[in-house]
């Protein structure tokens, strides 16, 4: 599929579903502030090039949702049937991205796998298998997923509670969340961002409570 091709499904799928659209910014722009800390930090495998491609995928992570209908994307609950549709987007996102950039297609594609603990979707693939890009995806988007409202989730939680959450998960890359968290604890390493939509929210007070990996 064309890149053009993509965006056009992109703007469509926004327009029948605009909290994916709202997702959507705040997981890049997170996405763009934790890559600079993890350049700055050296992160391994980690270069500016593949940074690049994961801030696009960003973008566009949840692409594979633009084949569904309005009612399943605005659904304030699944039903079985509906939930097994709904998690065959990441195939669909990668399919759609295959012949732009494998890369980026295979992050689509594996921002819901689990790095430890019960197995992910589509693949069930763990630990190191998961791409680093996929890896960086599936904790921004389980951060913005679990405390931000959507029509299915009208109480998130707090985001401190959510970073607690995903630190009792086995879910996540230890490694990256540990600096996806001090990112909000501390504000280290977020520099050159003081204009980014999504800086400002990695700014919490400064508390001993809060200085836990």
């Amino acid at each position: 599929m064309a890149l053009e091709d993509v965006l056009e499904l992109k703007q469509q799928l926004q327009l029948r579903a605009p909290w994916i659209a709202d997702h959507t910014q705040r997981v890049a722009d997170f996405t763009d502030v934790y890559l600079d800390a993890l350049l700055f930090r050296e992160y391994p495998g980690l270069n500016q090039s593949y940074a690049d491609k994961i801030k696009f995928a960003a973008h566009m992570h949840d692409i594979g949702k633009s084949l569904m209908s309005p009612d399943l994307l605005n659904a304030k609950e699944f039903s079985a049937k509906q939930r097994k549709s709904m998690r065959f987007h990441p195939i669909s996102g990668f399919n759609m991205l295959l012949d732009i950039d494998f890369d980026v297609a295979l992050m689509i594609r594996q921002h819901h796998e689990n790095y430890w603990g019960k197995k992910g979707y589509p693949d069930g693939v763990q630990g190191d298998d998961i791409s680093l890009g996929g890896r960086v995806l599936r904790i921004v988007d389980s951060f913005d997923a679990i405390c931000s409202v959507r029509p299915y989730n009208s109480s998130p939680l707090s985001y401190v509670s959510t970073l607690d959450h995903l630190r009792e998960s086995p879910h996540y890359d230890s490694s990256l969340l540990a600096i996806f968290r001090k990112l909000f604890y501390t504000g280290a390493c977020v520099i050159d961002n003081p204009k980014k939509p999504a800086a400002n929210i990695f700014f919490l007070p400064q508390s001993p409570v809060y200085s836990q990996n």
